[in-house]
């Protein structure tokens, strides 16, 4: 699909960490992008425990009463019982992008110690975030901080993709599509891309129409079915 791997690749970890907006606080933003369109009122909690003076905190208020947050919820503690909007942020779950291994590893990579980024996101993978799996399978899908492997790039995208990274599964379906780690499939590529379009995904949504023009109709048919019983069977939709 693309011919510039590396380019592709920093494509997405950048989309990962990097708000597009420059004039207000830089992880406060990537905190915000996160959770932006989630339904667990936890996380909006999680973003007003962290930013109390955050410009989107009327917004989260209103989203953490509305999908029932614990902050708003708790008879105990809650912004309902504060008139500075704070509380116990022990109540809330914690998102990848306010962990301290987060920050570290994002002002490693800002700084091109790539290796550190890494190492410290691997620790994030070992606890499960999906989100630093995704920033793992783009550093060796650039070849950043490790040797560039393709296969490894892959499996984890697949891992981040699975627990719905739409980074990540655009990152599967430019995998596939440039025959990189894996055989040249224009059909799952597609697949891939239909899915991480299906949460919004702008890049996967431009890379679904450029593949479809070098497919046929019943390629683009059975390419959308796989995305489909993909999506039921893993709850994605």
């Amino acid at each position: 699909m693309i011919s510039k791997p590396y380019l592709v690749a920093l494509a997405i970890i950048a989309t990962l960490a990097i708000a597009t907006e420059t004039r207000a606080d830089q992880s406060e933003l990537l905190f915000w992008k996160s959770l932006e369109n989630s339904k667990d009122g936890d996380e909006y909690c999680a973003y007003m425990a962290s930013y109390p003076d955050g410009k989107f905190l009327s917004l989260a208020r209103i989203r953490a009463r509305k999908y029932g947050g614990a902050c708003i919820n708790s008879n105990t503690r809650g912004v309902n019982n504060t008139s500075n909007d704070s509380f116990d942020s022990s109540d809330a779950k914690q998102s990848f992008f306010t962990s301290d291994i987060y920050f570290k590893a994002k002002k490693a990579f800002d700084s091109k110690d790539y290796k550190t980024a890494i190492r410290l996101w691997k620790i994030s993978a070992a606890k499960g975030y999906p989100e630093a799996q995704g920033f793992i399978g783009g550093m060796y899908h650039a070849g950043l901080g490790v040797k560039k492997n393709y296969k490894v790039a892959l499996d984890w995208y697949r891992k981040a993709a699975f627990k719905g990274v739409a980074q990540a599964q655009l990152g599967l379906g430019n995998l596939y599509g440039d025959g990189l780690g894996v055989k040249k499939d224009y059909v799952r590529a597609r697949m891939w891309f239909a899915i991480s379009a299906n949460t919004g995904n702008q890049r996967a949504q431009f890379n679904l129409k450029k593949i479809s023009l070098r497919m046929n109709p019943e390629e683009i048919a059975k390419s959308e079915q796989l995305a489909l019983d993909w999506m039921k069977k893993h709850n994605q939709l």
